[in-house]
């Protein structure tokens, strides 16, 4: 093999090692490395009796129910949700039922990313009815000890859309309604 042949593997080379290394950085290429993994089985799961709040009829109340509980935020989160969906769709008898597809922890482990399949707000409910089953989510998740300061509301990998009320930032889990319980 000549020295000009070898150089151009070289070089060749030398480029597809960097090109790998600058997308490693920019997380372009994610490696799972077996030995930092932690195993999803070794979770512990418990039934917890969680508090729901709910704006009926201009105040309001609170349901009890019995979910299952782990360590992991993001999975209470994604039951609490579930929960406080599934009632205010009885209560305001939407069309589409939501469901709480997955909830992840943002990398700065200030805001939760909630997935949902559907909008639980519709056009014809007013801005006030729309701004309760936000609020009512959120003081759900308060009222259960979610700390996590911030939460996305996205619906098919985009901020859930809606005329009225902007979910494009994230919304602050402490609320807007100063109401009493």
């Amino acid at each position: 093999m000549n020295k000009s042949l070898k150089i151009i593997f070289i070089a060749i080379g030398a480029t597809v090692t960097g090109f790998c290394y600058f997308a490693w950085q920019h997380h372009w290429i994610i490696l799972n490395i077996p030995w930092n993994t932690t195993i999803e089985s070794q979770t512990v799961y418990t039934k917890k009796k969680c508090i729901i709040h709910l704006w009926r009829q201009g105040t309001w109340t609170q349901e009890s129910v019995e979910l299952l509980w782990s360590q992991r935020e993001p999975f209470n989160v994604q039951q609490l949700t579930q929960a406080a969906f599934s009632l205010l769709a009885e209560e305001y008898a939407t069309k589409q039922k939501v469901v709480v597809e997955q909830v992840l922890m943002h990398h700065d482990n200030q805001q939760l990313l909630i997935f949902l399949n559907n909008t639980p707000l519709e056009k014809n409910m007013s801005i006030h009815i729309k701004l309760m089953i936000i609020e009512s989510v959120l003081k759900t998740l308060r009222a259960n000890d979610i700390k996590t300061p911030w939460l996305n509301f996205l619906v098919h990998n985009q901020p859930l859309g809606d005329t009225h009320l902007s979910f494009t930032q994230p919304w602050p889990l402490a609320g807007f309604v100063n109401a009493k319980t």
